[in-house]
């Protein structure tokens, strides 16, 4: 079994985040120590990305670590489109003349 790995602050010793321990016929789930990477992105990028992640960090993936290109598992939100909006504000504004006709001619205001 191999032990945790602590990520640590070097100035003050205090840890930020772990990988758990492994079973050693279990390795291909947590890398060396050697081949861990930290990446630091600049503030704010990604962060509506990084905000509707379908499963934590196991969300995420960098693809390119020179560039710092991420890849995300996102939650699919319903986005309305530009053209939707109006359809639908289009949409609403006929029901209420519709409604407003009918009451018209049926007396019930």
């Amino acid at each position: 079994m191999q032990g945790k790995i602590l990520i640590v602050n070097k100035l003050d010793g205090s840890v930020f985040g772990w990988f758990g321990e492994v079973m050693i016929n279990d390795e291909s789930r947590r890398p060396d120590i050697e081949n861990i990477l930290l990446v630091e992105l600049e503030s704010n990028q990604n962060q509506k990305e990084f905000m509707n992640l379908t499963n934590g960090i196991e969300s995420v993936k960098v693809i390119d670590i020179k560039n710092k290109i991420l890849e995300f598992e996102l939650k699919h939100e319903n986005i309305e489109t530009e053209e939707q909006r109006l359809q639908r504000e289009l949409l609403e504004a006929q029901n209420q003349i519709v409604n407003l006709e009918f009451e018209k001619l049926t007396g019930c205001i």
